[in-house]
């Protein structure tokens, strides 16, 4: 028998034919069935559908659960006291207890002990200690202004009478009984130490630059690294304290779009 192979044009698939000595030809199943089957398996060329995603098109039976626990009630899961992110003032008065000194502006720097309950507030040439919860009573207070003679000589510097005073600028805890502070000092800052027992003065004054901005309207944070109050080893003797904590302040130009940062340390002997 001889064996012939036809392949037409346009079609896919192969006949294998068999040509018996009678001159009848008779195709060979075994052989022409599986590799029909092969080819019609490969993907003919074209577009194909779009694949669809499972998380695309959530099914509707998931998209009505997702409304319900969204619109349902949360008062089991969430306390009544979460606290609102806006309150108007007129509905605000009702809780709140306010302070404020007669002849007393700009309080410009906010300070909370744990330890003693005490919110200690820095004003224009004025230091106040709150006792925390407040409730009206009378705050201690230390003035601290800017001498006669030296508020003359920010004027003839060229600067305007409100901003020659002493505008508190940093309150950081010193240690447990003192804490620092810094003022612009009528363009000239300064940095003092108060004991918070007492709370009667500033002292220890030394120079702020580097440390409180000279302008009441820049703004600035300081953080305390290091205990104020160590021994010092020197010529000064055992007795005498080493106020040399690192006063790390941060102080942004907002007028000019810049920030500077200054560490140096305080040394108020």
């Amino acid at each position: 028998a001889e064996l012939s192979r036809a392949e037409p044009r346009g079609t896919e698939a192969r006949v294998v034919a068999v040509r018996s000595r009678g001159g009848r030809t008779r195709p060979t199943r075994h052989q022409a069935e599986p590799e029909m089957l092969a080819r019609a398996e490969r993907p003919r060329p074209g577009p194909r559908p779009p694949l669809i995603s499972p998380f695309s098109v959530p099914p509707p039976s998931l998209l009505l659960l997702l409304l319900v626990m969204l619109s349902a009630p949360v008062w089991g899961r969430v306390p009544r006291s979460v606290p609102r992110t806006s309150l108007p003032i007129s509905e605000a008065d009702s809780y709140l207890t306010r302070f404020a000194a007669p002849r007393t502006y700009n309080y410009s720097a906010l300070l909370v002990d744990p330890a003693s309950h005490t919110l200690y507030v820095g004003a224009r040439d004025s230091i106040f200690a709150l006792p925390l919860p407040f409730s009206g009573e009378r705050p201690r207070r230390i003035d601290w202004m800017v001498p006669e003679a030296h508020r003359q000589n920010c004027r003839k510097k060229g600067k305007k009478e409100d901003e020659c005073h002493n505008f508190i600028q940093i309150l950081a805890i010193a240690n447990a009984s003192h804490l620092l502070t810094c003022g612009t000092f009528a363009f000239d800052p300064k940095c003092g130490v108060i004991d918070v027992s007492s709370f009667q003065q500033v002292e220890r004054l030394e120079s702020g630059r580097g440390k409180c901005p000279f302008e009441p309207a820049q703004r600035s944070a300081a953080v305390m690294a290091g205990e104020w109050g160590e021994t010092r080893t020197g010529d000064s003797g055992p007795n005498d304290l080493l106020p040399h904590p690192c006063c790390l302040s941060f102080c942004v130009l907002s007028s000019l779009g810049m920030s500077t940062t200054f560490t140096s340390p305080l040394s108020l002997s």
